[in-house]
């Protein structure tokens, strides 16, 4: 009996020394993968306070060269006929879509921008901007039903 039992108690121990084992190992598996999101999520929010750090500066520059008036408006992502196309990407970025057409026999680019939210009512909208030799000739706000 005492061979059996030294037997079970021999298997018992194994068996908790391979549970304690596998059990560190995912533990250490679950630990990494948070670190990484960790680091990853830093590294986002690194790059996301360097974009707004140099959308500042370049609206800095905007105030000097075009005026104060003009910098505030490119800052809160106010859009006007015959804005250049470079003010538009500072205001409100690179579109999600660009696609060229003729209209009148006028060559023109038609922008799109998904996730333009309306700075009067909060509201999202697709923001259609029409251009034409590189400046706004105009715009329609297209209101997103979720």
């Amino acid at each position: 009996m005492s061979i059996l039992f030294n037997i079970l108690f021999v298997f018992n121990i194994l068996l908790l020394v391979f549970i304690i084992f596998h059990t560190y190992k995912r533990t250490k598996k679950i630990i990494d993968k948070q670190r990484k999101i960790n680091q990853l999520y830093d590294e986002l929010t690194l790059a996301i306070n360097n974009t707004e750090l140099v959308k500042e500066n370049l609206i800095q520059e905007v105030m000097l060269l075009f005026g104060e008036e003009v910098g505030e408006q490119v800052g809160i992502g106010t859009i006007w006929e015959g804005m250049p196309t470079y003010l538009l990407q500072i205001s409100l970025g690179n579109p999600n879509q660009i696609s060229e057409f003729k209209e009148n026999e006028k060559a023109l680019k038609l922008w799109f921008y998904a996730n333009f939210t309306n700075k009067v009512e909060n509201y999202k909208y697709g923001l259609e901007v029409y251009i034409e030799n590189n400046r706004i000739v105009k715009w329609e706000e297209q209101k997103v039903l979720n």
